[in-house]
Protein backbone atom coordinates (compact mmCIF):
# COMPACT_ATOMS: atom_id res chain seq x y z
CA UNK A 1 0.00 0.00 0.00
CA UNK A 2 1.36 3.55 -0.84
CA UNK A 3 2.37 5.68 1.78
CA UNK A 4 0.19 8.32 3.68
CA UNK A 5 0.22 10.46 7.02
CA UNK A 6 -1.40 9.72 9.37
CA UNK A 7 0.00 12.53 12.16
CA UNK A 8 1.57 15.61 12.33
CA UNK A 9 2.86 17.43 15.49
CA UNK A 10 4.71 20.66 15.17
CA UNK A 11 5.80 23.04 17.86
CA UNK A 12 7.52 26.72 16.75
CA UNK A 13 7.99 26.26 13.21
CA UNK A 14 7.16 29.37 10.73
CA UNK A 15 3.87 30.83 11.84
CA UNK A 16 3.20 27.87 14.13
CA UNK A 17 3.30 28.11 17.31
CA UNK A 18 1.88 24.39 18.14
CA UNK A 19 -0.46 21.98 16.23
CA UNK A 20 -0.96 18.20 16.57
CA UNK A 21 -3.33 17.17 13.84
CA UNK A 22 -4.73 14.08 12.84
CA UNK A 23 -5.17 13.12 8.64
CA UNK A 24 -8.04 12.06 6.62
CA UNK A 25 -7.92 10.54 3.44
CA UNK A 26 -8.92 14.43 2.36
CA UNK A 27 -7.49 16.89 4.17
CA UNK A 28 -8.38 20.79 3.83
CA UNK A 29 -6.74 22.89 6.30
CA UNK A 30 -8.37 26.55 6.71
CA UNK A 31 -7.54 30.19 8.14
CA UNK A 32 -6.75 33.08 7.38
CA UNK A 33 -3.61 34.64 5.83
CA UNK A 34 -0.27 33.78 8.00
CA UNK A 35 -2.77 31.53 10.14
CA UNK A 36 -0.08 28.83 9.85
CA UNK A 37 -1.65 26.66 7.19
CA UNK A 38 1.21 26.72 4.69
CA UNK A 39 3.45 26.27 7.09
CA UNK A 40 1.74 22.80 8.15
CA UNK A 41 2.57 22.19 4.44
CA UNK A 42 6.06 23.36 4.79
CA UNK A 43 6.65 21.27 8.04
CA UNK A 44 5.53 17.71 6.00
CA UNK A 45 8.18 18.86 3.20
CA UNK A 46 11.07 19.92 5.57
CA UNK A 47 10.30 16.87 7.58
CA UNK A 48 10.40 14.10 4.64
CA UNK A 49 12.42 16.11 1.61
CA UNK A 50 15.55 17.28 3.97
CA UNK A 51 17.78 20.08 3.84
CA UNK A 52 16.56 21.15 0.31
CA UNK A 53 12.93 22.23 1.86
CA UNK A 54 14.69 23.70 4.82
CA UNK A 55 13.24 27.45 5.40
CA UNK A 56 15.82 29.93 5.68
CA UNK A 57 14.52 30.81 9.21
CA UNK A 58 12.51 27.80 10.45
CA UNK A 59 12.38 29.35 13.88
CA UNK A 60 8.72 31.01 14.94
CA UNK A 61 9.69 34.57 15.29
CA UNK A 62 9.44 35.06 19.08
CA UNK A 63 9.56 31.70 20.24
CA UNK A 64 11.57 30.96 23.36
CA UNK A 65 11.21 26.75 22.67
CA UNK A 66 13.38 25.26 19.91
CA UNK A 67 11.71 23.70 16.94
CA UNK A 68 10.33 20.16 16.71
CA UNK A 69 8.68 18.25 13.97
CA UNK A 70 7.07 14.81 14.00
CA UNK A 71 5.57 13.07 11.63
CA UNK A 72 4.22 9.74 11.47
CA UNK A 73 3.14 7.54 8.41
CA UNK A 74 0.51 4.54 7.38
CA UNK A 75 3.36 1.99 7.70
CA UNK A 76 4.50 3.20 10.70
CA UNK A 77 7.60 5.17 10.07
CA UNK A 78 8.02 8.43 12.55
CA UNK A 79 10.13 10.86 11.25
CA UNK A 80 11.34 13.33 13.43
CA UNK A 81 13.25 16.76 13.14
CA UNK A 82 14.28 17.97 16.52
CA UNK A 83 17.19 19.59 18.60
CA UNK A 84 18.90 23.11 17.46
CA UNK A 85 20.00 22.14 13.96
CA UNK A 86 16.93 20.11 13.05
CA UNK A 87 18.50 16.83 13.10
CA UNK A 88 16.90 13.97 11.24
CA UNK A 89 15.39 11.10 13.23
CA UNK A 90 13.52 8.03 11.66
CA UNK A 91 12.14 5.80 13.50
CA UNK A 92 11.48 2.00 11.05
CA UNK A 93 8.76 -0.23 12.33
CA UNK A 94 11.10 -2.70 10.32
CA UNK A 95 14.25 -1.55 11.58
CA UNK A 96 16.06 0.17 9.09
CA UNK A 97 18.24 2.56 9.92
CA UNK A 98 18.60 4.95 6.68
CA UNK A 99 17.64 7.83 7.21
CA UNK A 100 17.15 10.47 4.75
CA UNK A 101 17.93 7.69 2.09
CA UNK A 102 14.87 5.71 3.33
CA UNK A 103 12.80 8.76 2.92
CA UNK A 104 14.10 9.44 -0.81
CA UNK A 105 12.92 6.09 -1.71
CA UNK A 106 9.75 6.72 -0.15
CA UNK A 107 8.32 10.13 -0.71
CA UNK A 108 8.79 11.85 -4.33
CA UNK A 109 9.95 15.34 -4.88
CA UNK A 110 7.42 16.36 -7.22
CA UNK A 111 4.37 15.63 -4.38
CA UNK A 112 6.33 17.82 -2.01
CA UNK A 113 6.78 20.57 -4.08
CA UNK A 114 3.73 20.85 -6.50
CA UNK A 115 3.82 24.06 -6.52
CA UNK A 116 7.16 24.80 -7.56
CA UNK A 117 6.03 22.27 -10.87
CA UNK A 118 3.18 24.54 -11.43
CA UNK A 119 4.97 27.73 -11.34
CA UNK A 120 7.72 25.75 -13.69
CA UNK A 121 7.83 27.07 -17.25
CA UNK A 122 6.29 25.33 -20.16
CA UNK A 123 9.36 23.86 -21.64
CA UNK A 124 9.97 22.37 -18.07
CA UNK A 125 6.55 20.84 -17.32
CA UNK A 126 7.17 18.83 -20.76
CA UNK A 127 10.49 17.82 -20.15
CA UNK A 128 9.17 16.14 -16.86
CA UNK A 129 7.93 13.67 -19.32
CA UNK A 130 9.99 13.78 -21.91
CA UNK A 131 13.03 13.08 -19.71
CA UNK A 132 11.49 10.19 -17.93
CA UNK A 133 11.05 8.57 -21.22
CA UNK A 134 14.68 9.38 -22.58
CA UNK A 135 12.31 11.53 -25.55
CA UNK A 136 14.29 14.93 -24.59
CA UNK A 137 17.71 14.15 -26.39
CA UNK A 138 15.81 12.74 -29.44
CA UNK A 139 13.44 15.44 -29.69
CA UNK A 140 16.23 18.13 -29.55
CA UNK A 141 17.81 16.50 -32.38
CA UNK A 142 14.80 16.75 -34.11
CA UNK A 143 14.08 20.36 -33.43
CA UNK A 144 17.41 21.06 -34.56
CA UNK A 145 17.45 19.07 -37.93
CA UNK A 146 13.93 21.01 -38.34
CA UNK A 147 15.36 24.53 -37.37
CA UNK A 148 18.30 23.94 -40.11
CA UNK A 149 15.81 22.39 -42.83
CA UNK A 150 13.46 25.13 -42.24
CA UNK A 151 16.08 27.71 -42.46
CA UNK A 152 17.62 26.28 -45.51
CA UNK A 153 14.22 26.08 -47.16
CA UNK A 154 13.82 29.97 -46.48
CA UNK A 155 16.83 30.60 -47.62
CA UNK A 156 15.98 28.71 -51.04
CA UNK A 157 12.39 30.30 -50.64
CA UNK A 158 13.89 33.51 -51.11
CA UNK A 159 15.82 32.71 -54.14
CA UNK A 160 13.09 30.96 -55.55
CA UNK A 161 10.95 34.08 -55.32
CA UNK A 162 13.55 36.53 -56.57
CA UNK A 163 14.03 33.74 -59.80
CA UNK A 164 10.50 34.10 -60.33
CA UNK A 165 10.32 37.49 -60.17
CA UNK A 166 13.39 37.85 -62.57
CA UNK A 167 11.80 35.52 -64.83
CA UNK A 168 8.38 37.17 -65.05
CA UNK A 169 10.72 40.47 -66.10
CA UNK A 170 12.11 38.78 -68.66
CA UNK A 171 10.68 39.57 -72.20
CA UNK A 172 9.61 36.61 -74.52
CA UNK A 173 9.02 36.46 -78.43
CA UNK A 174 6.99 34.18 -80.33
CA UNK A 175 7.13 32.95 -83.38
CA UNK A 176 11.41 33.00 -83.71
CA UNK A 177 13.45 30.01 -84.31
CA UNK A 178 14.64 27.88 -80.62
CA UNK A 179 18.41 28.33 -82.19
CA UNK A 180 20.53 31.47 -82.98
CA UNK A 181 20.76 32.21 -87.21
CA UNK A 182 24.25 31.84 -88.65
CA UNK A 183 25.24 35.05 -91.02
CA UNK A 184 28.19 33.80 -92.59
CA UNK A 185 26.89 32.56 -95.40
CA UNK A 186 25.01 36.21 -96.20
CA UNK A 187 28.75 37.78 -95.35
CA UNK A 188 30.33 35.49 -97.71
CA UNK A 189 27.55 36.53 -100.56
CA UNK A 190 28.34 40.01 -99.39
CA UNK A 191 32.26 39.58 -99.67
CA UNK A 192 31.80 38.01 -102.93
CA UNK A 193 29.52 41.38 -103.84
CA UNK A 194 32.02 43.63 -102.56
CA UNK A 195 35.21 41.84 -104.37
CA UNK A 196 33.27 42.12 -107.34
CA UNK A 197 32.54 45.82 -107.35
CA UNK A 198 35.86 46.43 -106.73
CA UNK A 199 37.52 44.50 -109.83
CA UNK A 200 35.07 46.85 -111.54
CA UNK A 201 36.36 50.13 -110.35
CA UNK A 202 39.55 48.62 -111.01
CA UNK A 203 38.54 48.57 -114.69
CA UNK A 204 37.01 51.94 -114.79
CA UNK A 205 40.33 52.95 -113.44
CA UNK A 206 42.37 51.22 -116.50
CA UNK A 207 39.90 53.27 -119.08
CA UNK A 208 41.00 56.37 -116.98
CA UNK A 209 44.35 55.59 -118.10
CA UNK A 210 44.02 54.63 -121.14
CA UNK A 211 42.01 57.79 -121.94
CA UNK A 212 44.64 60.20 -120.39
CA UNK A 213 47.86 57.79 -121.97
CA UNK A 214 45.47 58.93 -125.34
CA UNK A 215 45.68 62.22 -124.89
CA UNK A 216 49.24 62.34 -124.22
CA UNK A 217 49.62 60.60 -127.64
CA UNK A 218 47.92 63.83 -129.35
CA UNK A 219 49.84 65.86 -127.63
CA UNK A 220 52.81 64.37 -129.16
CA UNK A 221 51.61 64.25 -132.51
CA UNK A 222 50.37 67.62 -132.25
CA UNK A 223 54.11 68.70 -131.23
CA UNK A 224 55.33 66.67 -134.10
CA UNK A 225 53.06 68.58 -136.88
CA UNK A 226 53.88 71.61 -135.41
CA UNK A 227 57.63 71.10 -135.96
CA UNK A 228 57.03 69.32 -139.10
CA UNK A 229 57.65 72.64 -140.60
CA UNK A 230 60.62 73.48 -139.04
CA UNK A 231 61.99 70.11 -139.05
CA UNK A 232 62.09 69.18 -142.97
CA UNK A 233 65.33 67.89 -142.63
CA UNK A 234 64.24 65.39 -140.00
CA UNK A 235 60.85 64.87 -142.07
CA UNK A 236 61.47 61.53 -143.44
CA UNK A 237 62.44 60.28 -140.03
CA UNK A 238 59.18 62.18 -138.43
CA UNK A 239 57.07 60.82 -141.40
CA UNK A 240 58.22 57.11 -140.37
CA UNK A 241 57.57 58.01 -136.58
CA UNK A 242 54.52 59.50 -137.74
CA UNK A 243 53.01 56.14 -139.12
CA UNK A 244 54.46 54.28 -136.29
CA UNK A 245 52.69 56.43 -134.08
CA UNK A 246 49.06 56.33 -136.29
CA UNK A 247 49.33 52.66 -136.27
CA UNK A 248 49.61 53.12 -132.00
CA UNK A 249 47.15 55.40 -131.82
CA UNK A 250 44.95 53.65 -134.06
CA UNK A 251 45.56 50.74 -131.45
CA UNK A 252 44.76 52.60 -128.39
CA UNK A 253 41.57 53.91 -130.19
CA UNK A 254 40.63 50.59 -130.74
CA UNK A 255 41.88 49.49 -127.33
CA UNK A 256 40.43 52.33 -125.34
CA UNK A 257 36.99 52.20 -127.18
CA UNK A 258 36.53 48.52 -126.29
CA UNK A 259 37.37 49.37 -122.87
CA UNK A 260 35.09 51.97 -122.84
CA UNK A 261 32.32 50.08 -124.05
CA UNK A 262 33.16 47.18 -121.93
CA UNK A 263 33.21 49.72 -119.07
CA UNK A 264 30.06 51.50 -119.84
CA UNK A 265 27.91 48.04 -119.42
CA UNK A 266 29.68 47.03 -116.32
CA UNK A 267 26.88 47.35 -113.58
CA UNK A 268 27.52 47.55 -109.62
CA UNK A 269 25.29 45.75 -107.42
CA UNK A 270 23.92 46.15 -104.10
CA UNK A 271 24.88 44.95 -100.92
CA UNK A 272 21.83 46.58 -98.89
CA UNK A 273 19.59 43.59 -98.90
CA UNK A 274 22.11 41.95 -97.38
CA UNK A 275 23.02 44.20 -95.14
CA UNK A 276 19.18 43.97 -94.02
CA UNK A 277 19.04 40.76 -93.73
CA UNK A 278 22.05 40.37 -91.39
CA UNK A 279 20.30 43.36 -89.07
CA UNK A 280 17.45 41.17 -89.42
CA UNK A 281 18.89 37.94 -88.29
CA UNK A 282 20.60 39.78 -85.31
CA UNK A 283 17.49 40.94 -84.59
CA UNK A 284 15.88 37.12 -84.36
CA UNK A 285 19.22 36.07 -82.96
CA UNK A 286 18.36 38.84 -79.94
CA UNK A 287 15.43 37.67 -79.55
CA UNK A 288 16.42 34.10 -79.44
CA UNK A 289 18.93 34.69 -76.82
CA UNK A 290 16.27 36.03 -74.66
CA UNK A 291 13.63 33.46 -75.20
CA UNK A 292 17.17 31.04 -74.11
CA UNK A 293 18.13 33.27 -71.19
CA UNK A 294 14.51 33.06 -69.90
CA UNK A 295 14.16 29.42 -70.80
CA UNK A 296 17.35 28.76 -68.05
CA UNK A 297 16.09 31.22 -65.59
CA UNK A 298 12.59 28.93 -65.24
CA UNK A 299 14.97 25.78 -65.49
CA UNK A 300 16.87 27.32 -62.43
CA UNK A 301 13.56 28.31 -60.49
CA UNK A 302 12.36 24.92 -61.19
CA UNK A 303 15.00 23.34 -60.18
CA UNK A 304 15.21 25.69 -56.46
CA UNK A 305 11.47 24.76 -56.39
CA UNK A 306 11.79 21.42 -56.37
CA UNK A 307 14.59 21.72 -54.02
CA UNK A 308 12.40 23.63 -51.87
CA UNK A 309 9.63 20.93 -51.99
CA UNK A 310 12.12 18.73 -50.89
CA UNK A 311 12.79 20.17 -47.80
CA UNK A 312 9.19 20.84 -46.65
CA UNK A 313 8.40 17.00 -47.66
CA UNK A 314 11.82 16.06 -45.20
CA UNK A 315 10.32 18.85 -42.54
CA UNK A 316 6.90 17.21 -42.74
CA UNK A 317 8.76 13.61 -42.05
CA UNK A 318 10.88 15.16 -39.31
CA UNK A 319 7.66 16.81 -37.67
CA UNK A 320 6.04 13.24 -38.23
CA UNK A 321 8.64 11.45 -36.36
CA UNK A 322 8.38 13.80 -33.42
CA UNK A 323 4.75 13.27 -33.35
CA UNK A 324 5.51 9.69 -32.92
CA UNK A 325 7.59 10.14 -30.11
CA UNK A 326 5.02 12.35 -28.44
CA UNK A 327 2.33 9.49 -29.20
CA UNK A 328 4.64 7.14 -27.84
CA UNK A 329 4.24 8.75 -24.54
CA UNK A 330 1.99 7.66 -21.65
CA UNK A 331 0.33 10.46 -19.48
CA UNK A 332 -1.75 10.00 -16.82
CA UNK A 333 -4.80 11.64 -17.77
CA UNK A 334 -7.17 11.47 -21.23
CA UNK A 335 -6.51 14.62 -23.22
CA UNK A 336 -3.10 15.43 -21.66
CA UNK A 337 -0.36 15.73 -24.31
CA UNK A 338 2.30 17.93 -25.35
CA UNK A 339 2.65 20.43 -28.35
CA UNK A 340 5.38 22.01 -29.24
CA UNK A 341 7.43 20.93 -25.98
CA UNK A 342 4.69 22.47 -24.04
CA UNK A 343 2.16 20.84 -21.87
CA UNK A 344 -1.30 20.39 -23.33
CA UNK A 345 -5.08 19.62 -21.43
CA UNK A 346 -8.27 19.49 -23.44
CA UNK A 347 -6.65 21.69 -26.48
CA UNK A 348 -5.87 24.07 -23.96
CA UNK A 349 -2.25 25.35 -23.08
CA UNK A 350 -0.81 25.41 -19.74
CA UNK A 351 -1.62 29.05 -19.07
CA UNK A 352 -4.87 28.96 -20.72
CA UNK A 353 -6.33 26.60 -17.74
CA UNK A 354 -7.59 27.47 -14.64
CA UNK A 355 -5.72 26.87 -11.48
CA UNK A 356 -7.69 24.25 -10.51
CA UNK A 357 -7.44 22.07 -13.73
CA UNK A 358 -3.59 23.07 -13.30
CA UNK A 359 -3.66 21.23 -9.69
CA UNK A 360 -5.63 18.47 -11.10
CA UNK A 361 -2.68 17.49 -13.98
CA UNK A 362 0.01 17.98 -11.80
CA UNK A 363 -1.78 16.03 -8.88
CA UNK A 364 -1.70 13.18 -11.98
CA UNK A 365 1.32 13.60 -12.60
CA UNK A 366 2.90 12.98 -9.60
CA UNK A 367 1.02 10.02 -9.21
CA UNK A 368 2.46 8.70 -12.46
CA UNK A 369 5.65 9.78 -11.47
CA UNK A 370 6.03 7.29 -8.61
CA UNK A 371 2.93 5.16 -8.33
CA UNK A 372 3.70 4.32 -4.70
CA UNK A 373 2.85 7.90 -3.75
CA UNK A 374 0.58 7.82 -1.33
CA UNK A 375 -0.27 11.77 -0.71
CA UNK A 376 -0.14 15.15 -2.16
CA UNK A 377 0.51 18.64 -0.73
CA UNK A 378 -2.14 21.44 -2.26
CA UNK A 379 -1.78 24.85 -1.83
CA UNK A 380 -4.43 27.51 -2.44
CA UNK A 381 -7.42 25.70 -2.73
CA UNK A 382 -9.44 28.50 -2.73
CA UNK A 383 -8.89 28.37 -6.47
CA UNK A 384 -11.04 25.93 -6.64
CA UNK A 385 -15.44 26.54 -6.00
CA UNK A 386 -17.17 23.30 -4.68
CA UNK A 387 -17.64 21.51 -8.03
CA UNK A 388 -13.71 21.64 -8.83
CA UNK A 389 -12.59 20.71 -5.35
CA UNK A 390 -15.85 17.45 -5.69
CA UNK A 391 -13.71 16.71 -8.79
CA UNK A 392 -10.47 16.70 -7.49
CA UNK A 393 -11.32 14.81 -4.52
CA UNK A 394 -12.79 12.17 -7.02
CA UNK A 395 -9.47 11.84 -8.96
CA UNK A 396 -7.68 11.82 -5.67
CA UNK A 397 -9.43 9.34 -4.37
CA UNK A 398 -9.62 7.08 -8.19
CA UNK A 399 -5.29 7.45 -7.75
CA UNK A 400 -5.26 5.87 -4.25
CA UNK A 401 -3.68 9.47 -3.38
CA UNK A 402 -4.51 11.35 0.26
CA UNK A 403 -5.33 14.78 -0.58
CA UNK A 404 -3.64 17.72 2.29
CA UNK A 405 -4.52 21.13 1.00
CA UNK A 406 -5.06 24.62 2.38
CA UNK A 407 -7.67 26.72 1.68
CA UNK A 408 -8.29 30.78 3.14
CA UNK A 409 -11.77 29.72 4.47
CA UNK A 410 -13.13 28.44 7.89
CA UNK A 411 -16.06 26.95 6.39
CA UNK A 412 -17.73 23.32 6.80
CA UNK A 413 -15.07 21.88 3.78
CA UNK A 414 -12.27 22.59 5.93
CA UNK A 415 -11.54 19.68 7.78
CA UNK A 416 -8.82 21.38 9.90
CA UNK A 417 -9.12 24.98 11.21
CA UNK A 418 -6.04 26.50 12.49
CA UNK A 419 -5.65 30.29 14.07
CA UNK A 420 -2.43 32.47 14.89
CA UNK A 421 -0.27 29.26 14.67
CA UNK A 422 -3.25 26.66 16.62
CA UNK A 423 -5.33 24.24 15.34
CA UNK A 424 -8.61 24.96 16.57
CA UNK A 425 -10.96 22.58 14.81
CA UNK A 426 -9.09 18.78 13.65
CA UNK A 427 -10.34 15.14 12.50
CA UNK A 428 -9.93 12.92 14.67
CA UNK A 429 -7.40 10.02 15.16
CA UNK A 430 -7.13 7.06 13.21
CA UNK A 431 -5.77 4.49 13.28
CA UNK A 432 -1.84 4.16 12.38
CA UNK A 433 -1.58 0.51 10.72
CA UNK A 434 -4.71 2.13 8.32
CA UNK A 435 -4.28 3.98 5.17
CA UNK A 436 -5.87 7.40 6.43
CA UNK A 437 -9.13 6.79 7.25
CA UNK A 438 -11.83 8.36 9.91
CA UNK A 439 -13.99 6.94 11.69
CA UNK A 440 -17.48 6.58 10.80
CA UNK A 441 -18.79 9.67 11.56
CA UNK A 442 -15.73 11.26 10.39
CA UNK A 443 -14.31 9.28 7.96
CA UNK A 444 -16.31 11.16 5.38
CA UNK A 445 -16.26 14.43 5.83
CA UNK A 446 -15.32 16.48 3.24
CA UNK A 447 -17.17 14.01 0.97
CA UNK A 448 -20.12 14.57 2.89
CA UNK A 449 -19.92 18.03 2.83
CA UNK A 450 -19.33 18.02 -1.36
CA UNK A 451 -21.86 15.57 -1.75
CA UNK A 452 -24.48 18.29 0.60
CA UNK A 453 -23.77 20.85 -1.78
CA UNK A 454 -23.83 19.18 -5.38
Amino acid sequence: MSEKIISLEVENFKNIRAITVNFDQFNVIGGANKAGKTSTLDAICFALGGSKYKPTNPKREGAVSDTSIKLTTSSGLVVERVGKNLSLKVTDPTGEKKGQSLLNNLIDDFALNMPKFLASSDTEKANVFLNRDGLGDALDKLEKKFSQVYSERQGLASIVKAKKGHVEEMPAFENVPEEQITVQELVNQQQAILLKNAENQKARGKVQELEERLANGRLKKQSIVDRKEALLAELKDLNEREENLDKKLDEFVELVESSKKSAEQLQDESDQEIKDKILEIEVINSQVRANLDKKKAIDEANEYKCQYDLLTKTIADIREEQNKLLNSIEFPLDGLSIVDKKLNYNGIAWDGLSGSEQIIVGTAIAKQLNPNQGFVLVDKLEQMDDESLKKYCEICKNLDLQMIGTKVSKGDECSIIIEDGEVVKASEYFDGNQAPQAPAAKAEQVIDYLDDEF
